[in-house]
């Protein structure tokens, strides 16, 4: 009896092995099924809807431009107009007393980086261009004493900030 109890234990282990074996066998085959396809498979389910859309799209597109068509031959031709950008112009008073803190030979060029960001931050432009006139104006007395304040115009356009002396 011993000897028989042996023997059918391993062969129910062997079972119960081969059981497994197939039980692992199904779910990855039950995995490999459920998984998404691969990028490039994706990417070729995308392009093959872009072109059934495209195709779509162009059946429609000749209905839509023959009655474009008749609509434009129907209508006198109207001339273009320009559209120029007026330049906006506003009058600032700016303080430049900060340029003050600086050492004597420094002041008029500290106090033109000041108006260069005070004008930047007012016009909402990051480039800033001052006229010679205002330049000269701000260097009158030397580097030593520019003026404490200035009367500029600042006119707008194309993204660029223009100062003038008021």
């Amino acid at each position: 009896m011993t000897e028989e109890k042996k023997g059918d234990k391993p062969e129910k282990k062997e079972a119960k092995g081969m059981n497994e074996v197939k039980e692992v066998k199904e779910v990855k085959e039950t995995k490999e099924a459920k998984k998404e396809p691969s990028k490039k498979a994706q990417k070729a389910q995308k392009a093959a809807k872009a072109e059934v859309k495209a195709e779509t799209k162009e059946e429609k597109k000749p209905a839509n431009k023959e009655v474009k068509k008749k609509a434009a031959t129907e209508k006198p031709e109207k001339t273009e107009k320009k559209t120029e950008k007026k330049a906006e112009e506003r009058l600032y008073t700016f303080n430049l007393r900060d340029a003050y803190r600086k050492p004597r030979k420094r002041r008029a060029k500290t106090a033109v980086k000041i108006l260069k960001e005070l004008i930047a931050r007012h016009a909402k432009t990051g480039e800033v261009r001052i006229s010679n006139a205002l330049n000269a104006l701000i260097w009158k007395h030397s580097a030593n004493k520019p003026p404490r304040k200035v009367k500029v115009k600042v006119s707008k356009a194309d993204g660029t900030a223009k100062a003038e002396p008021a």
